[in-house]
């Protein structure tokens, strides 16, 4: 390592010249290393219809885990959500219960029936991931997740990554799912 270079005590300036110039070498000089790119951050919407509390609990990791990354990342159920407030994002991360025989929990209903309006707009501009959550002792495993995906992207939506559908044991599923999906992210 080479020293930094100085300006010495005799050298023909003022104190306040020689401690400015100092500076200014220490600066030229210095071995620290640059700094990484920071990665932008994206504006998220984590999405949610659940039954239970299992899609809110899975929408609240990834929400936590988005931020962590220097995601703006938003936490919202389907709940009273629109079609037409989905069509404003960017990007939408959907984890999404099925419940009974294929259908969409209760209260996310009329968000699907609108979105299965003839008249919708396109949503070219969606970038999205579904995460369908299921029972397969059902007939109709994760009939939900799966008709909202095929919608989305019917509509002109561009899938982040594949559609991961779980069983009741999803935590393997889960994190194969959040990691691919972080990585498309990056």
């Amino acid at each position: 390592m080479q020293p930094i270079p100085y300006i010495p005590d005799n050298a023909p300036f003022t104190p306040e010249q020689r401690s400015w110039l100092n500076g200014l070498f220490a600066g030229l000089f210095s071995v620290s290393p640059a700094s990484a790119p920071a990665t932008a951050s994206l504006k998220i919407a984590v999405l949610y219809a659940s039954q239970s509390g299992t899609a809110e609990g899975l929408a609240r990791k990834v929400t936590k885990e988005l931020k962590a990354k220097g995601h703006i990342a938003s936490l919202i159920s389907l709940e009273g959500y629109t079609p037409a407030a989905l069509a404003a994002e960017r990007y939408a991360v959907i984890i999404a219960s099925t419940y009974g025989e294929g259908e969409a929990p209760e209260a996310v209903r009329p968000f699907y029936e609108q979105l299965c309006l003839e008249h919708f707009p396109r949503y070219g501009d969606l970038s999205y991931s579904v995460l369908a959550l299921g029972d397969s002792n059902y007939e109709q495993f994760c009939k939900f997740g799966v008709d909202l995906d095929q919608k989305l992207a019917a509509l002109g939506g561009v899938r982040l990554c594949d559609r991961i559908d779980c069983d009741l044991d999803l935590n393997k599923p889960f994190a194969r799912w959040k990691n691919t999906l972080l990585t498309r992210l990056t």
